[in-house]
């Protein structure tokens, strides 16, 4: 799935849209796997798991301020992939201008094992709208509520901001997180680089949600 992710980008579509190479944040005990599977890619390796916001502050210490992250799960099927690229497309320019943007899916079943976007309004494929909430996985009777309201998503863990935004807005909430995985990160110019185990065990483990 990891490999379908990245080939998502790799042909043109529709909407013209350029990305660079991918970034790989994973397990260091897969970098194997990893090598195999998108040989040549830049990796950061975690020693064991610590939730997205570290692996994501990990990421963004890696680019530029003004550069754009699509911050990708390798575990989605996406078969409209062309309104995928439109999504996309029309997030560019709420990113560029600061903010963070997330993808949500239009619910079709009341499901309990999804967390869920509020959104303000019912949103559209060109149209982003602001969140006003995160809602972790619901009970059955809540989820049912959520789909009749019409303004509830399902939270994909799709992002895009940029990497001055969210390093900031790491700064501003979860400063421990940043800290810790700054420290864990001894370098940023080699193609494979390993976070430090004993500083990583120190960052807090939370998701960027």
């Amino acid at each position: 799935m990891i490999k379908e992710t990245a080939e998502r980008f790799n042909t043109p579509h529709e909407v013209t849209l350029s990305f660079s190479p991918p970034l790989i944040v994973g397990s260091k005990q897969h970098e194997g796997l990893l090598d195999e599977t998108l040989p040549g890619s830049r990796k950061i390796l975690e020693p064991f798991g610590r939730n997205s916001a570290p692996a994501i502050a990990a990421a963004c210490l890696l680019y530029d301020a003004e550069d754009l992250i699509l911050i990708l799960p390798a575990d989605h099927s996406i078969k409209d992939v062309p309104a995928f690229h439109r999504a996309i497309a029309a997030a560019t320019a709420p990113a560029r201008n600061g903010a963070i943007v997330t993808f949500g899916i239009i619910p079709n079943h009341p499901a309990t094992g999804y967390g869920y976007i509020k959104a303000a309004k019912d949103g559209a494929l060109d149209n982003p709208v602001a969140v006003e909430e995160f809602v972790e996985k619901p009970k059955l009777d809540v989820a049912k509520m959520y789909l009749a309201a019409g303004s509830y998503y399902w939270n994909a863990g799709i992002f895009l901001f940029k990497a001055g935004a969210m390093l900031e807005a790491l700064e501003a909430n979860a400063p421990h997180v940043l800290a810790g995985v700054r420290t864990a990160l001894t370098s940023t110019s080699e193609q494979t680089l390993n976070l430090d185990p004993k500083s990583f065990a120190e960052t807090p483990s939370i998701s960027i949600d």
